[in-house]
């Protein structure tokens, strides 16, 4: 027992270092990159998450901008799609009808004292990622809005009881589903007594769009700008358990940027890789 707890403390220690290291690779970025200094991983980890999302950021796909036609039309898609009352039914899910749920919603709560806002979305990927199990190609389009209207196809229990049974919550609106329930139940630190989000908060949503393989359904979350007590600004970040296993902050899909942003965003992501291949 000795044994393990000094070599948790070794890793625990080791960890540190690295997370103080890998923190001067991105001083003075751009306020995305600052994203990857705020969850603790080990700079393989962080090098690991950043290459991938500097691959959608290199991909002109991921960077457009979409037309206010766009916008609508996924707006309209995504209520349709996950179905109004079937949303409404798992915001106020509890988790409370099952072993699995149970299990589940206490990680939640664990998570949930962490203050680190970053981090608190880190843990809850992490968890809602193993529940989800694989990507199920067969019942794709197969759930209607109506399912979701009537049936509460998105509630969370729901979702974790087919990962149980079948190994899977089902396809990418299922994934952004679960992933963003899972969000809102540790968006809000213990801490936090006002209405206003404070720093230690964030919110989430479910974002719709086309991506270089078609439709896509993902999650963004945003996290309060706060300077002497007063909300600035939000900054973003997308997150997309159907694709990645591994917690990736991705920059904000089809969020469209300029010329002169996008080129300093490819030149920072080089900057950033060669500074972490190099710890």
């Amino acid at each position: 027992m000795k044994t393990f707890i000094f070599s948790a403390f070794i890793l625990s220690t080791l960890l540190g270092q690295a997370h103080a290291d890998s923190r001067e690779c991105f001083q003075d970025r751009l306020p995305y990159f600052k994203n990857f200094t705020r969850y603790r991983a080990t700079v393989s980890t962080k090098l690991k998450a950043l290459e991938t999302a500097c691959g959608e950021i290199n991909h002109d796909k991921f960077m457009d901008r979409d037309s206010a036609a766009n916008l609508i039309k996924h707006k309209i898609l995504a209520t349709v799609s996950f179905g109004i009352l079937g949303e409404a039914a798992a915001s106020f899910s509890s988790l409370s009808g099952s072993k699995e749920g149970r299990a589940y919603k206490s990680a939640l709560n664990k998570i949930r004292r962490i203050r680190n806002p970053v981090e608190r979305i880190h843990q809850t990927y992490r968890l809602a990622a193993i529940n989800s199990g694989d990507y199920d190609h067969g019942s794709m389009g197969t759930k209607t809005w109506m399912s979701g209207f009537i049936f509460g196809a998105y509630r969370p229990e729901n979702l974790l009881k087919n990962s149980r049974d079948r190994g899977t919550v089902g396809v990418c609106r299922e994934f952004a589903t679960l992933l963003k329930w899972s969000l809102q139940q540790v968006a809000r630190h213990p801490d936090s007594k006002s209405m206003a989000l404070g720093p230690t908060d964030f919110s989430a949503e479910i974002v719709a769009g086309n991506t270089p393989v078609g439709g896509h359904a993902w999650v963004r979350v945003n996290l309060p700008v706060i300077k002497n007590g007063r909300l600035l600004n939000f900054t973003h970040f997308d997150i997309d358990t159907t694709w990645y296993p591994h917690f990736v902050p991705l920059f904000p899909r089809r969020s469209g940027v300029s010329d002169g942003n996008l080129r300093r965003l490819r030149r920072e992501c080089d900057e950033i890789r060669n500074c972490l291949s190099h710890l």
